[in-house]
């Protein structure tokens, strides 16, 4: 698959997730836990098929920049989601 595909699938995948998430009737915040679960089991089963192994030692010396950065991501999906439903997609975006 070349660079420019991965591009293109990128930006599709990005463009239509404020047509679902404006036609889903769902709280913002339901909408982001639901995205990140689905993140998260993706990743387990990615890690689970490839065999990779989880560095806990390093996991806990970023603990805290860990959670930070989970925090913020959270709350940016959050109010992403919760922009689709009173503006535009591409202003929103």
């Amino acid at each position: 698959m070349t660079a420019r595909l991965k591009i293109i699938i990128a930006m599709i995948i990005w463009g239509s997730l404020g047509i679902f998430a404006r036609n889903i009737d769902m709280a913002s915040s339901q909408i982001a836990l639901l995205r990140g679960a689905i993140g998260t089991s993706f990743l387990i089963l990615v890690l689970l098929v490839t065999k990779t192994n989880i560095d806990y030692k390093e996991i806990k010396s970023n603990l805290k920049f860990l959670l930070l950065s989970g925090f913020c991501i959270s709350f940016n999906w959050i109010l992403l989601f919760e922009s689709y439903k009173y503006t535009d997609v591409s202003i929103a975006t």
